[in-house]
C-alpha cells in the first residue's frame, strides 16, 4: 500500500457519508470546467453502503454524470448476482436514472465479444490521452480477500494485459465468466478509490502493507494511478494498523 493516501473511518456507514460527499465535491468542481464527468463503479457489498448514499443527491446532478461500471458477473441484468442490478437497485431506480448517460456490461452477451463492445463504448465516451488510453474522472474499486480488484484475480493472464482495455475473465474458484477492465484503464483514472470495510478484509490489507513492490499476485497492489496516487477509504474494522 505504498505511494497510498488512507482515509480512516470508524464503519462503513461514516465511510460511505464521507466518500459521498468527496465524490460530490470533486464532481461538482470538475463540471465548472467540462461538460461531464465519468465514473467506473465497483460491485460487491462495500461500495453498495456509499450508491445508497448517493439517493441523497439531487436527481438532476446525474445528468452530466456517465455511469460505467469496473467489472460485471457474466449473468442477466436482472440476475442476483449482476452487479448492474445491485447499484439499480441502490440509487439508479430511486432517482430514475437511466438512458444514455447508464453504461452496463451486458453480462448476458457472448463475453469476449462484449469486452470488445464495451471497450468501444468508453472510447465513444470517455475522453481520451495523448496516447489514445481513456481517462475517467473516477474509478471505484473493492479489494478481495485475496488481493483480486475488478475481476483481475491473482496471477491471471488478465492483470499482464496492457492493450485491452476490457476482457473477459474466469473466476479461478467458481468458474464464473467475467467481464473486467484493465490495468491500463485502472491505473490512467484522474481519481482511484479503493473501499475496504469489515474484519474479512484486514488480513489482505495487513499483507498489502508488508509488500515491497507490486506483485501479481495481489491484483490491486498493481493498481498504481499514473496522475496521482491510489485512496484507500477503510474502516476500523479492516484497519491493518488497528489489529
Amino acid at each position: 500500500m505504498q505511494n497510498s493516501r488512507q482515509h480512516h473511518f470508524s464503519d462503513a456507514n461514516s465511510l460511505a457519508a464521507a466518500l459521498a460527499v468527496e465524490f460530490l465535491h470533486d464532481a461538482s468542481e470538475r463540471l465548472r470546467a467540462q461538460p461531464f464527468v465519468t465514473v467506473a463503479l465497483a460491485g460487491g457489498r462495500t461500495p453498495q453502503v456509499l450508491y445508497k448514499q448517493w439517493r441523497g443527491l439531487p436527481a438532476d446532478y446525474w445528468k452530466r454524470i456517465h455511469i460505467f461500471w469496473s467489472d460485471e458477473r457474466c449473468v442477466p441484468p436482472q440476475d442476483d448476482a449482476s452487479n448492474f442490478k445491485m447499484v439499480e437497485e441502490s440509487f439508479l431506480e430511486p432517482l430514475q436514472i437511466a438512458g444514455g448517460t447508464v453504461h452496463r456490461m451486458r453480462g448476458e452477451c457472448e463475453p469476449s465479444e462484449e469486452a470488445r463492445r464495451y471497450q468501444q463504448e468508453i472510447l465513444n465516451i470517455v475522453p481520451v490521452d495523448a496516447a489514445g488510453l481513456p481517462q475517467f474522472d473516477w474509478i471505484l474499486l473493492g479489494v478481495g480477500t485475496d488481493g483480486h480488484t475488478a475481476s483481475l484475480f491473482p496471477n491471471s493472464s488478465a492483470v499482464q494485459e496492457r492493450k485491452a482495455l476490457c476482457l473477459a475473465t474466469t473466476h479461478p474458484e467458481s468458474g464464473q465468466r467475467r467481464l473486467t477492465l484493465t490495468l491500463p484503464v485502472l491505473n490512467n483514472a484522474h481519481r482511484t478509490a479503493l473501499i475496504a470495510t469489515g474484519e474479512e478484509k484486514a488480513g489482505i490489507l495487513r499483507t498489502l502493507s508488508t509488500l515491497s513492490s507490486p506483485s501479481a499476485l495481489y491484483p490491486v497492489s498493481m493498481v498504481i494511478p499514473i496522475h496521482g496516487i491510489v485512496e484507500w477509504w477503510v474502516d476500523e474494522a479492516c484497519n491493518p494498523q488497528a489489529t
